[in-house]
């Protein structure tokens, strides 16, 4: 089976100690979406299969939660990461800049004319709180709002 091919048995794998909400997020998504494949078993995981449990395991893809969690690239034929930049094979990312364009675009569609932009400066999150900001701020100005 290639990456190419339709995935049946899909492992979701959040370990460590980043256990955020936009982690249960993600796998919220992930398992909305799988519930438009009804040929798809997934299988989430909050700590490494060992022993029975890795050859048990016997997955088409996996999806990690970091780069941390590479040692189980094994476990699968397919991986993706999510949103680690640090990711030694494909990582999926939010769009950051869109979340921010969509932000604004809703407000101004309504009428808003004064709008505020509230985000994040925590470690590992501000890259994120950063380009939604600069994109909300250029989609409002130029939408003629003001921050």
């Amino acid at each position: 089976m290639s990456c190419n091919s339709k995935p049946k048995r899909i492992g979701v794998f959040i370990i460590g100690e980043r256990h955020l909400k936009a982690d249960r997020d993600k796998v919220s998504g992930i398992l909305r979406y799988s519930g438009t494949h009804p040929d798809w078993e997934v299988r989430l995981f909050n700590r490494a299969p060992s022993g029975a449990d890795r050859s048990a395991a016997r997955l088409d893809g996996a999806i990690l939660s970091s780069a941390d969690t590479a040692g189980l690239l094994k476990l699968a034929r397919c991986h993706v990461f999510l949103d680690d930049p640090r990711a030694p094979a494909g990582s999926v990312n939010i769009d950051d800049r869109e979340v921010g364009r969509t932000a604004a675009e809703f407000l101004l569609k309504r009428g808003h004319k004064s709008l505020a932009y509230v985000g994040t400066n925590r470690p590992g999150l501000d890259r994120h709180a950063r380009l939604r900001m600069d994109e909300f701020a250029h989609c409002a100005k130029a939408g003629g709002a003001s921050l």
